[in-house]
């Protein structure tokens, strides 16, 4: 992950982590970045795990991933938090696409995180896999219809994702 320190040099400063999308460069998550740490910010942007979407991954591969995302997090955020410029009552989390689907994991899972905005991203990972245009999305659904049929992929990827799942936690987030 990258540091990006606020433009305020003195006091203790918000946190807002960064979490990458799924495919494409960073540029979307340096942008949020450099804007909120010259707004007064200092932000964590973390970089994306390669191969998420690897051929021939089985949906065990992406729930790891995933629950490992957030692991990696907390323990960032652990070490984040002893720094003396960080205000640890002001942490919040960003992310587009999968990085809003990290975020928001994360953000159910740490109670330290108490704001959160997610762009792009959905809950229902598995209807999203079997509905998806996106183009790893799409390869990754063709391989499993290779040997199960559409009508029953949402179904056969349910208990994959449950865990890591935005709807799962829903409930958990204040909407406010």
């Amino acid at each position: 992950g990258y540091y990006y320190k606020p433009n305020k040099s003195s006091g203790k400063h918000p946190l807002i982590l960064v979490f990458p999308i799924l495919d494409g460069d960073h540029i979307v998550c340096e942008w949020q970045s450099k804007i909120l740490a010259n707004k007064g910010f200092a932000v964590i942007r973390f970089e994306k795990k390669k191969g998420f979407l690897k051929p021939n991954a089985k949906p065990e591969f992406h729930q790891e991933v995933l629950q490992q995302t957030i692991i990696d997090a907390r323990r960032a955020l652990d070490w984040i938090c002893t720094w003396p410029e960080i205000d640890t009552k002001k942490i919040g989390v960003t992310g587009v696409s999968l990085g809003g689907i990290s975020a928001s994991l994360l953000m159910a899972a740490d109670d330290r995180v108490y704001a959160g905005a997610f762009f792009l991203f959905g809950g229902n990972i598995p209807k999203i896999i079997a509905t998806s245009k996106e183009p790893n999305v799409k390869k990754l659904r063709e391989r499993l219809l290779a040997n199960i049929p559409l009508s029953d992929l949402e179904t056969y990827l349910t208990p994959f994702y449950k865990d890591v799942d935005p709807l799962t936690y829903a409930s958990r987030l204040d909407p406010a």
